[in-house]
Parts: C-alpha cells; structure tokens; sequence
C-alpha cells in the first residue's frame, strides 16, 4: 500500500507543477488538513478543499518567476514525505529565494487527508518516525 501512497502523492505533485490544482486537489479528501503551524508562529491549519487553497493562495501570490522541483519521494508507509526546492523572486522587493522545503503527507484509505510543510528536513523525517 505504501508504493501506493508515493504513486498518489507523486501524481498530484505532478499535476500541481503543471498547472493542474483541480488535478492535483483530486487525491485530497474533502476534510484534507492543510497544517501551517511548522512555517511560522503565527501558522495555522487549514481544512477541507477550499481551505487548501485559502492557505496557499498569500505565498504562491507574493511570488513572480515562482518555480519547485521535486528531489526525492520517500515511502513513510503511511505517510509520503517529498524534499523539493522552491524558487522566485518577490512581487514587490525583487529579492530572490531559494530554498529547500520538505513536505509530510498523510494518506488514508488511499486520500490525502493532512500536508504538513517543513523547513527542516529532519524534522519531516522525524515527524514520520524515520528520524536518527
């Protein structure tokens, strides 16, 4: 079930990447948590579907030139943890980020039902219990 999982999550990785959020939104379960609180203290979690792209929708827009790449898919069982780079320069200031991102996502029953981001690579293994 686990290869499983990684095949789901790498499938609306993919279409998010090109484009596609409806496609992407499709192995999300209506009731998805979209958990925030590891970015910043003032993070929140998000819920359901619409809550997903309310969450999302101030960091993807304060971005032009906004790109990711996926380096790594790792199989958590239950859970997929994916490592990508993020990279844009900023609307208004022109300064340009770089940096690498990890993201936990927790499937049941064959939908995602909770994404986790992480700065801390880590952190994200250790949130899965592959940590050492």
């Amino acid at each position: 079930m686990s290869q499983e999982n990684v095949e789901i999550v790498r499938r609306s990785f993919d279409a998010f990447l090109r484009g596609d959020f409806d496609g992407a939104m499709q192995a999300f379960h209506p009731d998805i948590a979209y958990d925030l609180t590891r970015l910043s203290p003032d993070g929140e979690v998000f819920e359901g579907h619409e809550g997903v792209r309310t969450g999302m929708r101030p960091w993807l827009g304060a971005w032009d030139d906004y790109r990711m790449e996926v380096d790594e898919y790792v199989d958590a069982g239950d859970s997929v943890v994916i490592f990508f780079r993020e990279s844009g320069r900023g609307k208004g200031s022109g300064l340009r980020i770089e940096q690498s991102v990890a993201g936990v996502w927790t499937l049941h029953d064959g939908k995602v039902v909770r994404v986790t981001p992480f700065l801390d690579r880590r952190e994200a293994l250790n949130a899965v219990g592959l940590g050492g």
